[in-house]
């Protein structure tokens, strides 16, 4: 196969063209400036859902020490003090099941570090305290979402 010449429609200029019209050097140009634009567009998004469930879960934690006079573990009652982390707030509804269940305060629980993770990753989360209790949310807000 023969290859020719012709004019990138970016440069003017008489190139090989490999893509779109365009020559080597303006096509990497225009896809590291598409690619750019759309990675600072997910970034920005990604970075604005997670402001609003911080909110979300500060709002929660707030209302949990209103109702209850304090924070402590829904599973092992283990105190967690005053100050708010969010990694007291577990979704009982994974983020990945339910993207729309995220900012849900019907979705928050309160548990310490050790029971937060045994929920998300432990081999047997089934044997904790909150387990049934979270299936009845599970399928609640499946229901409604």
């Amino acid at each position: 196969m023969k290859h020719t010449k012709k004019y990138c429609i970016d440069c003017k200029t008489q190139q090989y063209i490999v893509a779109h019209g365009r020559c080597s050097y303006c096509n990497s140009k225009h896809r590291a400036e598409t690619i750019g634009t759309q990675i600072a567009a997910h970034s920005e998004n990604g970075k604005e859902r997670k402001r609003e469930e911080r909110a979300a879960m500060l709002e929660f934690w707030k209302e949990a020490a209103d109702i209850g006079g304090g924070h402590e573990c829904m599973n092992c009652a283990a105190p967690l003090g005053r100050t708010f982390r969010a990694v007291f707030v577990a979704h009982i509804y994974s983020k990945g099941a339910n993207e729309r269940s995220r900012c849900d305060k019907r979705n928050f629980m309160l548990l310490c570090f050790d029971c937060h993770h045994e929920y998300d990753h432990g081999k047997y989360p089934e044997r904790m305290k909150v387990w049934e209790w979270t299936r009845r949310i599970i399928e609640m807000l499946k229901r409604e979402l």
